[in-house]
């Protein structure tokens, strides 16, 4: 017999914090976006800005970004991370010409 009860459930849920918003310049050399903190659940990035609008910016967890190096480019202007073993990392961004604007919001655990 399977039980069908509800996973969420099961745990108590995780209460987050309101998210905090921060404004980063990003360079066209690695620039730190967030330290590592274990306490980070939830991370959203925007690009507000960019000074050469065909730049691209690049995102890395756990070290200085490079453009050969990074995890991901930064899609259609945001990113939500969820992965906890990302979040709870280092996050850095690098630009690929000029400099870029970005909008971080970040949660935490309670």
């Amino acid at each position: 017999m399977i039980n069908c009860c509800n996973n969420l459930n099961r745990r108590q849920t995780e209460r987050l914090t309101e998210d905090t918003n921060t404004t980063i310049n990003v360079l066209s050399s690695s620039t730190i976006v967030l330290p590592v903190s274990e306490n980070r659940r939830l991370v959203k990035l925007y690009l507000i800005s960019q000074s050469v609008t065909s730049a691209e910016v690049w995102i890395r967890y756990g070290g200085a970004a490079s453009i050969t190096n990074s995890a991901h480019l930064l899609p259609l202007r945001h990113l939500l991370l969820i992965d906890s073993a990302q979040v709870v990392n280092a996050i850095s961004a690098i630009c690929s010409s000029g400099t870029a604007q970005l909008r971080v919001s970040v949660a935490n655990a309670l």
